[in-house]
């Protein structure tokens, strides 16, 4: 009785996801989609909202880079981590948590790190946009409360992944 709709960049990920979901009797449904193009984000995110009423959204959009021998990230760097990290993730959940403010109904989870609370001069781009993520969360927490939208904070130390073995 479960519908999952996913969302990324790597289409062949998605599948190998949605298939393991499926095996587990979930229903998927997927889109590869390039988060940086933040007006199709939203445009995809709208239409998703005019055919399914969405009880959950979580927002775990992200990577990371990091500095060597004290060198200042590159301005390109920087502007990427934000524009995935921070607008990206605001812009899936966007036309979602309208439509749960409307209903009254709903939950919207915001992925951070623990890289929000304090700033690592490793990854300085990556703190900023965490830290920005955070600080809208929970913002977010009490403007929807009325509505009762819940909004749930995640801020997970360090996870062994692919991003993180860089």
């Amino acid at each position: 009785g479960i519908r999952l709709i996913l969302l990324a960049r790597q289409e062949q990920q998605l599948i190998t996801l949605s298939e393991t979901c499926r095996v587990k009797g979930a229903e998927v449904i997927f889109f590869s989609i390039d988060l940086k193009n933040t007006s199709d984000v939203l445009k995809l995110s709208a239409s998703l909202v005019d055919q399914y009423e969405i009880d959950l959204c979580i927002s775990n959009a992200g990577l990371t880079n990091s500095t060597v021998d004290n060198v200042v990230e590159p301005w390109g760097n920087i502007e990427q981590l934000i524009d995935i990290n921070l607008t990206a993730a605001l812009a899936v959940v966007h036309p979602i948590v309208l439509n749960m403010q409307a209903r009254k109904a709903g939950q919207v989870a915001y992925v951070s790190s623990l890289a929000a609370y304090y700033g690592m001069s490793l990854t300085p781009a990556y703190s900023a946009s965490k830290a920005g993520l955070k600080a809208y969360a929970e913002a977010m927490r009490v403007l929807l409360k009325p509505s009762n939208v819940s909004v749930t904070l995640v801020t997970p130390g360090f996870v062994e992944t692919k991003m993180s073995d860089q």
